[in-house]
């Protein structure tokens, strides 16, 4: 398991970034967690089941560059 104190580069944390596709039907969503501190983030699908994943996997990526600043190398 990686703790806080484990240093990676950012595309290493960004692999970590578990996207997961939620809800039924029309009221689908992808939450994604970030790795280090459990923090999620929703992201409805508007467009694609590929663009919503990827734009919840950006967000918590830029949540680990701001918030985890030190866990990158």
């Amino acid at each position: 398991m990686m703790v806080p104190s484990d240093k990676l580069s950012y595309k290493e944390w960004r692999d970590l970034i578990l996207a997961e596709l939620k809800g039924k039907g029309r009221s689908r969503y992808y939450s994604a967690i970030c790795p280090i501190c459990h923090v999620s983030y929703d992201v409805d699908i508007l467009g694609t089941d590929a663009s919503a994943r990827a734009w919840a996997v950006e967000k918590i990526a830029s949540h680990i560059k701001s918030a985890h600043s030190d866990a990158l190398t």
